[in-house]
């Protein structure tokens, strides 16, 4: 049965060589079903990435377009080379599908390709999310990425979920949105209550995000200024509409 255009969306996924774009596809792919199995770049073990050449070399290096289903929406996305020689692949991808996920690695930072794709996804005027990723390696580092994007890409990049320790102590993330965890346990995302140790700086990033979304909407604006405590259906259709202009 064919979809309702409102249920179909599309992306990019874009990067530099080594952010983990292709681990990120393969980890979607396998989550939804589509594949029994999480192929792995760094074994040679990727879906995605089968030429010689790039079991060789363990990057990508043309793009490949993939679907799944997920709670009633169809994504279709493009996995993207980051590698500069064959940043090219990128541009009809980019100029196809509806959004671009920018995937940064958090051991890494904004890195040149990391500028070079967000530019391009500017000039095609696309919708832009940032995947902070890598949190599970050492040295990484949420908070010093997220200050690099917003004061090299972006002063409205805004984080809608935070991570729970970082390097070999990573367990999970915090959904601003909904106000519920994920925990990491025995190989499988959990969804839990926000944990106690985490209540603060959970709360306190919330406000920061409601108070950002209420910016760009007088009518939210008034009535959080009023002393209004506003909730996830008060915000939300905003948030994506600022997502999507």
């Amino acid at each position: 049965m064919a979809l309702a255009p409102e249920k179909i969306r599309s992306f990019t996924l874009l990067g530099a060589s080594g952010s983990g774009k292709t681990s990120l596809a393969e980890a979607l792919l396998f989550a939804a079903g589509v594949t029994h199995r999480l192929g792995r770049v760094d074994e040679g073990s990727s879906i995605l990435d089968q030429d010689p050449e790039e079991l060789k070399r363990k990057i990508s290096l043309s793009s490949k377009l993939q679907s799944l289903d997920y709670q009633g929406y169809r994504l279709y996305f493009a996995d993207c080379p980051g590698f500069p020689d064959f940043a090219a692949e990128a541009a009809a991808p980019l100029a196809m599908l509806d959004a671009a996920v920018i995937v940064v690695d958090a051991t890494v930072g904004v890195d040149v390709a990391t500028k070079q794709f967000f530019q391009a996804a500017v000039a095609q005027k696309k919708p832009i999310l940032f995947f902070i990723n890598k949190m599970d390696k050492e040295h990484a580092d949420f908070e010093k990425t997220l200050v690099a994007i917003q004061s090299q890409l972006s002063k409205h990049a805004h984080p809608v979920s935070l991570p729970i320790g970082a390097g070999p102590g990573f367990r999970g993330v915090l959904d601003l949105i909904d106000g519920r965890a994920f925990l990491y346990e025995k190989g499988q995302a959990v969804e839990r209550p926000v944990p106690p140790e985490e209540a603060e700086r959970f709360q306190a990033a919330q406000r920061r995000l409601i108070e950002e979304i209420a910016e760009t909407d007088e009518a939210l604006f008034e009535r959080l200024a009023g002393g209004e405590t506003l909730k996830k259906d008060d915000v939300l259709p905003r948030l994506i509409q600022d997502t999507e202009d």
